[in-house]
């Protein structure tokens, strides 16, 4: 409100300046318009003077203008066109200079008549002087009139001061008026700022109680729909925040919401179970010691964002989720802590028994195959075809269980034996076990390896996984077809390709070839002695490793493996 009234008094101030201002030239000019009336009425007389003069018989009978001048309160003079002073009401002629430069005077002798306000040395006032040049009997002269300037004031004075007075009267009238009418709006806006800093503090439900008519009535109403409209928004904002308070709360898992700066700013009560008195993530990684932990929560401060791990704690696993999440300027991390624990316990026994069965199982069909081979070189040659079956039947049964005995171990992470390695030498490794069926069948095998090629992983797992790539494109390819084998560097990439011209895979089918069990063609793959493991196989030794697997096949025009290192 001392805004208003400080605004308000400036605005006066400056109204005031420009009122005096206004009173000034007001008083300037009405002394204009009393002077203009006055030489019109100096004029009006001069010239009936004049013609009343020129009616005269006899020239320089100025007797009459004595008393023109006393009943008129004038001062006349009669000026010869020489300058020289034939007669003066007030003063006498003879003692008077000559007046022939005086400036009204030589106005009237270019012009017919001029008039000029100047001091006057001879009665010592300021005078208003009006000339006119008049002839009479061919002679020329000058007839003057004037009158004091301080008449004419004090003539105008008394109407000059009752204006002014009125001017004044105005101005106070229109400064009250304007001050209560500004203090009644000063008044009813502090009242809408004490509502507006009530809503501000909290208080939604103000009472503002104006008159349908007043001008603020609408903006009143206004304030107080959008007070409610704040309230309900509040309400719901609290009501949302506790629910998504207790969601987090009730989570069945150590969940955690932190700042740009690391700063936990959230953290439900599992997590305050599981990590007591952790207040950053630095903490949480000094205490979890994981290496991948530390690793991914330090890229955190360069840019990058989601991530997904596993890691151990006190004899429990957990998958963390980890998402970055930006909102204008904010910047949120949240972090969720699945507990797997009974999924690797699972995992755990699975791999267990299936290792456990296969091993167990690998005994008894050793001892069968040996069995079997030595019934096929004793019995008689009607029932080896027989023999043969049984021996097909258990070479399929124990290339199954070798294949379980390897996804069991690859399931169960055991550390690469890791070594630098020629990759040009194991493939002719991968290859050796096959020429002789590469021959049978006339296939024409192609390789093209770049020389010193090498690589650093487990030399014995990518052997395998290269062995059963080649199997499959020997097994699929035709009679007379052909197989390519490149291995090149690409950038920081190795790539190996094998290509074969076989029966090719169809698109729908591209994914799923990696998934265990999965056979294309159920009666062919039986024939060929598959097992439906061999590429899940490569693809969790590949994925071991680091690198991806890809293929790239059309139907009837052979298949593309690409493993990327």
């Amino acid at each position: 409100m001392n805004n208003i009234y400080k605004h308000f008094f400036s605005v006066f101030i400056l109204f005031f300046i420009s009122f005096v201002f206004f009173i000034l030239l007001s008083s300037i000019f009405i002394e204009r318009v009393y002077i203009n009336s006055s030489l019109k009425s100096l004029r009006d007389f001069t010239k009936k003077t004049i013609e009343h003069l020129k009616s005269l018989e006899k020239s320089g009978n100025y007797s009459f203008l004595k008393t023109l001048s006393e009943v008129n309160a004038i001062r006349i003079t009669v000026i010869s066109n020489s300058g020289d002073i034939l007669f003066d009401s007030h003063i006498d002629s003879m003692r008077m200079e000559n007046h022939l430069d005086r400036e009204e005077v030589q106005e009237s002798l270019k012009r017919g008549e001029g008039s000029n306000i100047r001091y006057s040395n001879t009665l010592n006032s300021k005078m208003l002087y009006f000339a006119k040049k008049f002839v009479i009997n061919e002679k020329i002269y000058i007839f003057r009139v004037s009158k004091e300037v301080s008449d004419l004031k004090h003539y105008i004075r008394p109407y000059k001061n009752k204006f002014l007075v009125f001017l004044s009267f105005l101005f106070f009238l229109i400064f009250i008026s304007a001050f209560l009418y500004i203090r009644s709006y000063a008044r009813k806006i502090e009242y809408l700022q004490s509502a507006l800093r009530e809503i501000e503090l909290g208080s939604f439900d103000v009472s503002i109680n104006f008159n349908k008519n007043d001008i603020f009535y609408s903006i009143a109403e206004c304030i107080k729909k959008h007070g409610q409209s704040i309230k309900e928004l509040t309400e719901d904002i609290k009501n949302q925040k506790e629910l998504l308070s207790n969601i987090l709360e009730n989570l069945p898992f150590p969940i955690l919401i932190a700042d740009k700066n690391q700063e936990i700013l959230v953290a439900n009560k599992y997590f305050r179970e599981f990590f007591p008195n952790v207040n950053k993530l630095d903490e949480l990684v000094n205490l979890i010691r994981d290496e991948n932990l530390y690793k991914y929560i330090r890229n955190i401060e360069y840019g990058e964002s989601n991530f997904n791990i596993e890691i151990s704690f006190k004899e429990q696993y957990f998958s963390i989720f980890c998402n970055k999440i930006n909102n204008k300027n904010n910047e949120i991390i949240l972090l969720s802590f699945i507990d797997i624990t009974e999924i690797k316990k699972t995992e755990k026994m699975k791999t267990d028994f299936t290792a456990n069965v296969s091993h167990e199982l690998k005994t008894p069909i050793t001892v069968l195959k040996g069995y079997i081979e030595t019934l096929e070189d004793e019995i008689e040659e009607s029932k080896k075809p027989i023999i043969r079956v049984l021996k097909k039947h258990i070479d399929r049964i124990s290339n199954l269980v070798s294949d379980v005995l390897l996804l069991s171990r690859l399931d169960a992470k055991v550390p690469l034996e890791e070594e630098t390695f020629s990759i040009r030498e194991l493939m002719i490794n991968a290859i050796e076990p096959f020429n002789s069926e590469i021959a049978l069948k006339q296939i024409k095998l192609q390789m093209e390896i770049e020389e010193q090629l090498t690589y650093y992983g487990d030399s014995f797992l990518i052997l395998q996984a290269l062995i059963n790539l080649i199997s499959n494109a020997i097994k699929y390819t035709p009679e007379g077809g052909n197989i390519e084998i490149k291995a090149r560097k690409k950038e920081e990439n190795i790539i190996i390709e094998i290509a074969d011209t076989g029966v090719g895979i169809p698109k729908e089918y591209q994914e799923k070839i990696f998934q265990r069990f999965f056979v294309l063609n159920k009666s062919r793959s039986r024939q060929l002695g598959g097992t439906g493991l061999g590429l899940s196989i490569v693809k969790h030794i590949i994925e071991l490793h680091k690198g991806n697997i890809t293929v790239e096949s059309e139907p009837g025009k052979g298949a593309k493996f690409i493993i990327t290192f």
